[in-house]
């Protein structure tokens, strides 16, 4: 079990002005810093996009008493998974009545809407909206499979509660893409393990491929293993294969990968086709297709 994230050492001019210090003694202080925001000095980023952004919205709030982490900068202190490009600026909301738009400022995005105390929480150290928040703004912000992505995930952690998620759509009447966000919880899987079952799911769907996750495969009794689709009507799995699993085992490389073609071979031999797709078959939806309908053909040969 990781330990639990901690907040930079960051060190903050309006702190050190409150503790009495002069501005020749501040400039001492963060001499040989990293400048993160006015004000807020600290050690030199995380390589890691994520810890980087962490770093980031934590510096926000050292300098911004006032705001709460949503949207992005919320998913990603809840560890879900946040498939862009790029991160962008650091999302924030403040606790109140709703505004009339969104501003931006040094590195900040400032959402307007209107955000209650019960539905902010503390994570890592730092106010965030809460998960069911968390994944209703950004379902209704992001493109939709980054944000179904994020449900799923969010959904699979057992962190949504669906009186909550109805109260805050109630809440939510009349504002943008809060009919995405409805949309988005209605494709939301919780049995999904990883972003790339849930595109995968998603794009399948989208080209009228119906499937279900995490199908058990029996044969004479005896449980063969789980894969992560079966296409309905037929005996052709398609499983995800998105290569982090092969890292994610004390045991090496090869022992996995060897353990992965024998549970290949028992799923053949209980009479299923296996289409194995990958990032780049995601981005090629034809090809994805193409795999599927040979596999229906070797199942009419057997």
């Amino acid at each position: 079990m990781s330990s639990p994230w901690q907040s930079p050492p960051f060190t903050v001019v309006s702190d050190l002005r409150a503790d009495g210090l002069t501005d020749s003694e501040i400039h001492h202080r963060v001499a040989g810093l990293r400048r993160w925001r006015r004000g807020v000095y600290g050690p030199p980023p995380p390589t890691d996009r994520e810890e980087r952004h962490r770093w980031e919205a934590a510096a926000v709030v050292a300098s911004h008493h006032d705001v709460v982490l949503s949207h992005v900068a919320a998913a990603i202190m809840w560890d879900l998974p946040v498939l862009l490009p790029e991160l962008g600026r650091v999302a924030v909301s403040r606790i109140g009545g709703f505004s009339t738009g969104h501003s931006r400022h040094e590195g900040v995005r400032v959402f307007g809407n209107e955000l209650s105390e019960r539905d902010v929480t503390v994570r890592g150290g730092l106010p965030v909206t809460t998960a069911e928040r968390t994944v209703l703004d950004c379902g209704r912000q992001l493109p939709f499979k980054v944000a179904v992505a994020i449900a799923d995930a969010a959904a699979h952690d057992d962190r949504l509660d669906d009186r909550t998620l109805r109260r805050m759509l109630s809440e939510m009447k009349g504002w943008t893409g809060v009919g995405k966000a409805r949309r988005m919880l209605a494709a939301t899987d919780a049995r999904a393990e990883s972003p790339g079952e849930s595109w995968t799911r998603l794009v399948l769907a989208q080209r009228g491929v119906s499937v279900t996750s995490q199908f058990e495969v029996w044969n004479c009794g005896d449980f063969v293993g789980r894969a992560d689709f079966l296409v309905t009507g037929t005996r052709i799995l398609v499983e995800f294969d998105g290569q982090t699993k092969y890292g994610l085992s004390d045991d090496s490389p090869r022992e996995v990968l060897w353990r992965e073609k024998r549970r290949h071979d028992a799923l053949v031999a209980a009479g299923y086709e296996v289409v194995r797709l990958t990032w780049e078959d995601l981005v090629d939806p034809p090809r994805m297709l193409r795999l599927i309908a040979e596999a229906r053909e070797r199942t009419q040969l057997r």
